[in-house]
């Protein structure tokens, strides 16, 4: 299965998981920041998606360095909309990091999980001792 699709099927299941509480406990402000936190974590997956993809017919060392310099792009990124979305819009913070944070550990898992198979899939070799 492709990883925007697993991203999609993970979303799906975030959202069925976190409705609920959402829709009977929290008020809008809530319910806006953690889709926020959850879109934020989205588009950081996807993100790494296409690095990884990008990267793949590189040399080891550049994949090594695109994806790391990637990461770090990434989390800057990431950091700099958490701080416009809290400090400019005052989003609820909690909602915001507390989804973001558990939606962003779900789509690393993944996102490992992708680039091992990926990797498996371009040098099958590689992986032998």
């Amino acid at each position: 299965m492709s990883f925007p699709k697993q991203i999609v099927i993970a979303v799906v299941v975030c959202v069925g998981v976190g409705l609920y509480p959402l829709v009977a406990y929290a008020n809008g402000q809530t319910q806006a920041a953690a889709a926020a936190g959850m879109a934020l974590s989205v588009l950081h997956a996807l993100m790494g998606y296409a690095t990884v993809e990008y990267s793949l017919k590189k040399s080891h060392g550049v994949f090594v360095q695109i994806v790391l310099g990637g990461i770090v792009v990434r989390l800057f990124v990431m950091v700099g909309v958490l701080m416009i979305l809290i400090l400019v819009l005052h989003m609820h913070v909690i909602a915001l990091v507390g989804t973001m944070f558990v939606t962003y550990i779900v789509f690393l898992v993944l996102e490992i999980v992708h680039i091992q198979h990926r990797l498996n899939k371009e040098h099958p070799l590689s992986n032998q001792i």
